[in-house]
């Protein structure tokens, strides 16, 4: 079957492409701050825009899951999860924002900020691989 021009991937062989492809991201996302700190490399615009770029990296994958299909079954769940999380996030990025605009300087992440993020990152895995997890062990129809 031919979606489009691109040939139909199985559901299963996507979810673990996805996963993989979102593990990349998160490793390759913090590679390049331990690079910057290893090199004196980080500035104050890098100390701003890293947390940021994690941040849309988790809302982008948050309304993948929302949207998917397979977890119709759980949407209004996913749906306040990721309104909770899209909130709070934004709200500390606006904190931020404020703080350096009154002169503070900019805020750099915090170790419970990259714990924060990693949970993150961790739970998202979780849920891509979940159709695929139960397609093989047969827990879920």
């Amino acid at each position: 079957m031919v979606v489009g021009m691109l040939p139909y991937i199985p559901f299963l062989l996507s979810c673990f492409l996805v996963a993989v492809l979102f593990i990349v991201t998160a490793i390759t996302d913090m590679l390049d701050g331990k690079i910057a700190r290893k090199y004196g490399l980080v500035t104050d615009f890098g100390k701003f825009i890293d947390p940021l770029a994690d941040k849309f990296l988790v809302f982008a994958a948050l309304l993948g899951i929302l949207t998917n299909e397979y977890f119709a079954s759980l949407r209004s769940i996913f749906f306040w999860a990721a309104a909770i999380v899209i909130f709070r996030e934004l709200a500390v990025t606006s904190i931020r924002l404020v703080c350096s605009g009154a002169g503070a300087g900019v805020i750099a992440a915090s170790f419970f900020g990259k714990a924060k993020t990693v949970t993150q990152v961790a739970c998202i895995v979780v849920m891509l691989l979940e159709p695929a997890v139960c397609a093989i062990f047969k827990i879920r129809d």
